[in-house]
């Protein structure tokens, strides 16, 4: 099967399977191996792929790690080869949402789900707001890092009348319960609050302070202290405005994730199979 994805890669890169399984050094011919290896792992072991490319585990390992480097700061000549294969990498932005139309978008989806047949206090949002920021700190802990890269590779080749039933399974197998996962959550939780009390979340001052070395338990504490130290529809508004801000040094796209999960919860259960 692997030699099959093999064949797929090449054919869109116009160059011969035998030519990346070969002794050759000179670029572009290391960077296709790593973003093979990368797309390809852990569906297939390195062993698998040192196997297909006649090298040892160890320098897969290496080359994938110097491309995830590569990729966290945006290198062009990793993006050009994302491009030829047509996959948008996760550094790629997706424009936000008009907060007001949003909130209301959130909370008539929820409502529909069953989470909104009881009136809760702003203390049972609130906290279930905080408990996505904790499962977030949980997948940071766990190293549990989504990829968009991957999910995107998949979905390419599945045929279009498949892709909704198909959809979940890569979800689940490559953003599911992952930081970027959690932090989407996190904010469409914020989102249904805003929505259940009709705040209004335009015209709100907002001031920057995220520090770019800081822990990432650090940022999400101040994402917390934000949602009890301001009034109401403030504290909605500087909180997501905050979430938003970590994504950006974390280089996540956000706002994909969000539209990714909501997305998501359109196919699982009634209150998504919980009491609330």
């Amino acid at each position: 099967m692997i030699n099959k994805e093999l064949e797929d890669f090449c054919c869109k890169l116009h160059i011969q399977p035998s030519e990346l399984s070969g002794t050759s050094q000179k670029q572009p011919l290391p960077l296709y191996r790593a973003v093979f290896s990368y797309l390809m792992y852990p569906t297939y072991t390195q062993t698998q792929i040192g196997r297909l490319f006649n090298r040892k585990p160890s320098a897969i390992n290496t080359s994938m790690s110097r491309l995830k480097d590569a990729l966290s700061v945006g290198d062009k000549s990793v993006i050009r080869i994302f491009d030829i294969l047509n996959i948008n990498p996760n550094f790629i932005s997706t424009s936000k949402p008009e907060f007001n139309s949003f909130s209301k978008q959130v909370y008539e989806a929820n409502k529909l789900k069953g989470f909104h047949d009881t009136i809760h206090p702003d203390k049972h949002h609130l906290c279930l707001i905080v408990s996505e920021l904790m499962e977030a700190i949980e997948a940071d802990r766990k190293g549990r890092r989504a990829n968009l890269l991957k999910y995107e590779f998949c979905m390419d080749k599945v045929a279009k009348e498949d892709k909704d039933a198909t959809f979940p399974k890569y979800f689940r197998e490559y953003i599911k319960d992952t930081v970027e996962d959690e932090l989407a959550d996190a904010v469409i939780r914020l989102f249904d609050f805003a929505g259940a009390r009709s705040y209004d979340l335009s015209n709100i001052p907002f001031s920057s302070n995220q520090k770019r070395n800081s822990l990432f338990t650090e940022s999400i504490w101040d994402i917390i202290i934000e949602l009890v130290a301001c009034e109401e529809e403030e504290a909605v508004f500087c909180a997501i405005r905050k979430i938003e801000e970590l994504c950006k040094i974390l280089n996540i796209n956000l706002w994909k994730h969000v539209e990714l999960k909501l997305k998501y919860n359109k196919y699982r259960p009634y209150r998504h199979d919980k009491l609330y």
